[in-house]
């Protein structure tokens, strides 16, 4: 009886260690601000705008309620970046920053190919730079979400707090949370998008008929200006990039 009870303790421990929940951040050991750091982020999934962060200032932020994306294997991530703290984010030319994504779903950042460099020490204020990150071709959704951070601050270089880890803020930066989830299957659809008037932009990255989400990227020509997309005549998105995942033949103009 007693042997009995010491294993389901054991496997009651073991269960609970499996499920760990991702590491909640530190601030900086440094303290004095967070200057060096990207503090914008505009996320893009094959071109389609996915959401838009604005730093609220601390040094750790989880923006995951708000700031998610639908991914899957082979997409391209793309993450235009910038520091436009007092004089122009000049100290980000002596910055790093870094994002890890949980490919494997297992609730930290610390895998093989889950860490990724952005820019380390790069000598110009990085405003308005472009990463992208390409999901695995091998990627396959074992849950329905998973965290990526982005760690950005003070290059180790220039102080003596050693190298980024995905759960200490840089010195002089911050670190944020964000959210990526399986996309969400619905009913074969077709999907249409259309220029108007015609000859007036190019249309890129969609594919008509799907069963997951389905994005266009607007772009004017020259001599014209996008203004915005409309479905069955009420303005629904204001920004170039659309994405629609909803039930039902549709045709965005």
């Amino acid at each position: 009886m007693k042997k009995f009870l010491l294993f389901v303790v054991a496997f009651l421990f073991v269960a609970a260690n499996s499920y760990a929940d991702y590491c909640a951040g530190t601030a900086p050991n440094s303290g004095g601000g967070n200057y060096y750091a990207i503090n914008k982020i505009v996320a893009k999934v094959n071109g389609a705008e996915a959401f838009t962060w604005n730093s609220d200032g601390s040094n750790v932020q989880d923006a995951s309620s708000t700031c998610s994306m639908e991914i899957k294997a082979g997409d391209e991530l793309t993450f235009v970046m910038s520091s436009i703290t007092s004089e122009g984010g000049k100290h980000s030319q002596w910055g790093q920053t870094i994002l890890y994504f949980d490919w494997n779903q297992n609730q930290d950042w610390t895998d093989s190919g889950e860490k990724y460099v952005v820019y380390t020490n790069p000598g110009t204020p990085q405003v308005g730079i472009e990463y992208s990150v390409t999901v695995p071709s091998n990627f396959e959704w074992s849950a329905t979400e998973l965290k990526f951070r982005m760690n950005s601050g003070e290059a180790p270089q220039h102080n003596s707090y050693g190298e980024a880890t995905p759960c200490q803020a840089l010195s002089r930066g911050l670190m944020a949370t964000f959210k990526a989830t399986k996309p969400v299957a619905v009913a074969e659809r077709t999907i249409t998008f259309q220029v108007s008037p015609v000859g007036a932009g190019t249309l890129s990255n969609y594919q008509e008929s799907s069963t997951v989400a389905i994005s266009s990227v607007a772009t004017a020509n020259a001599g014209f200006e996008f203004v915005n997309w409309t479905l069955n005549g009420e303005v629904v998105s204001t920004i170039t990039s659309i994405i629609d995942n909803t039930e039902g033949d549709k045709t965005y103009v």
